[in-house]
C-alpha cells in the first residue's frame, strides 16, 4: 500500500503512521518527497491491512492499495523505517 501523508505532517505524525503499520506486521519504507512523506506498507506473510482502521491514522492525505510506485522504481529513493528513525533520531 502506498500512503501519502499531508504535506504539513510533522515528524510525530510520520512516526505514528509508521508505528501503526509496523504494529500490524508490515515492512515499512519511507520516502521524503517535495510534496510530502510517502510511506510504503508491504504486507508480509499473515498480515492484512484493514482499510476500515486507516481513519485512525492521523495525517493520511491519500492511499493506494497497489504498490506500483514502489515496484516501478525498484524501491529507489525509499529507506526502511529503522533507517528513517535513525536519521531523524
Amino acid at each position: 500500500m502506498i500512503i501519502r501523508l499531508n504535506p504539513k505532517a510533522n515528524i510525530l505524525i510520520t512516526e505514528a503512521a509508521v508505528r501503526f503499520f509496523e504494529n500490524i506486521g508490515c515492512d515499512v519504507h519511507i520516502k521524503e518527497d517535495p510534496k510530502g512523506i510517502i510511506i510504503v506498507a508491504l504486507e508480509t506473510y499473515g498480515t492484512k491491512i484493514d482499510l476500515n482502521k486507516l481513519d485512525r491514522v492521523a495525517g493520511i492525505a491519500s492511499y493506494e492499495q497497489k504498490n506500483d510506485l514502489f515496484i516501478e522504481t525498484n524501491g529507489e529513493g525509499f529507506i526502511e523505517s529503522w533507517e528513517f528513525k535513525q536519521k531523524k533520531g
